[in-house]
């Protein structure tokens, strides 16, 4: 019998996952510094979560992961089968989630009877938002982890501690908002002009660009029919982008999606040059996909990392004056 199947009958007798306060900090991917967690509590503590750290079980493997394959699975999914939990908010990205995908299919009878819960993160996270957004048909938050966001990075700030400045102006999101009320933002920028008059909509999917090339041709791989595609990297060159973008083109039913959203794929610092090659490769793509494509540089792995639901359906409205679009998740 799978160890989380206890939870599993709490699970199925428990209301709906409605409160979106009780938080589980995770972590299946590159191991975390642990003298972050204490700090990450606090930050969501003082936004109104109530948090529990009993599902972070970190032993470093040899390849640097949090813990072992094995470990990283059991401590998930018990997780996402505790009754008093939420929502599951990731500790920080890096790699290692694709490597749970064939473990997490083999329990999959057992999670399709879990009441949904809400996953928040992003990155290396991909791997996982894709499982629960495909598999078991969950919704899910693209945005910031427990160490990279506002609260925390003012928190080491203010005690001296240095940090990253990844998402250092992204605060924490209220996911009670996001999942019930959606999000509406303005600034989307249409890349190629065939497209950018024309209102769409459709299932917003995907994330970062590396994870969901590692899907391509598996069975994991999402179904691109009716979806809006978000992609998002971090600091490969442009030469890279480039090749994992035309790959993407090669496959038969990216012609069936509905529309790609770049995020951001400079550094929180890029250059000139950085600004002109990926805005210049995004183009490239843009150029032979006939789909719409918009640039949307307030997520992913920037200054800014704008929450965006995912597996919502989602609307991208073209018609307003200038030459922005507006995208809206509503959710209501």
């Amino acid at each position: 019998m799978k160890k989380f199947l206890p939870f599993l009958l709490s699970a199925s007798m428990a209301a709906s996952a409605a409160g979106y306060q009780n938080v589980a900090l995770v972590s299946v991917s590159m191991a975390y510094n642990k003298q972050d967690i204490p700090l990450i509590e606090t930050a969501l503590k003082d936004q109104g979560y109530q948090v529990t750290t009993q599902y972070l079980n970190q032993v470093v493997s040899d390849f640097g992961y949090v813990n072992r394959l094995y470990e990283r699975v059991d401590s998930l999914t018990k997780a996402m089968a505790d009754p008093n939990v939420d929502v599951l908010w990731f500790v920080r990205g890096g790699g290692g989630s694709i490597n749970l995908l064939p473990s997490l299919k083999e329990k999959l009878s057992e999670l399709k009877q879990l009441e949904p819960k809400t996953l928040v993160g992003f990155s290396d996270v991909t791997g996982i938002h894709t499982f629960v957004n495909n598999q078991l048909g969950w919704k899910s938050v693209h945005g910031v982890v427990g160490e990279l966001n506002a609260n925390v990075y003012n928190l080491k700030k203010a005690q001296g501690i240095a940090t990253l400045e990844m998402n250092k102006l992204e605060p924490l999101p209220s996911v009670k908002t996001l999942m019930t009320q959606g999000v509406k933002y303005e600034n989307l920028l249409p890349l190629n002009a065939d497209n950018e008059k024309k209102s769409i909509s459709g299932t917003l999917i995907g994330g970062n660009l590396t994870l969901l090339k590692a899907t391509l041709g598996t069975e994991f791989q999402p179904d691109f029919k009716d979806k809006i595609i978000l992609l998002e990297g971090l600091r490969d060159n442009e030469m890279t982008i480039d090749r994992d973008l035309n790959q993407l083109l090669m496959v038969e039913s990216i012609k069936d999606a509905k529309a790609v959203i770049f995020g951001e794929f400079n550094s929180f610092k890029p250059t000139l040059h950085e600004r002109i090659m990926y805005k210049s490769v995004m183009e490239s793509f843009a150029k032979r996909l006939d789909k719409p494509v918009y640039y949307f540089p307030f997520t992913g792995h920037g200054l800014h990392n704008k929450p965006l639901v995912l597996n919502a359906n989602t609307s991208i409205d073209c018609s307003m004056p200038g030459s922005y679009c507006s995208f809206n998740s509503n959710l209501q």
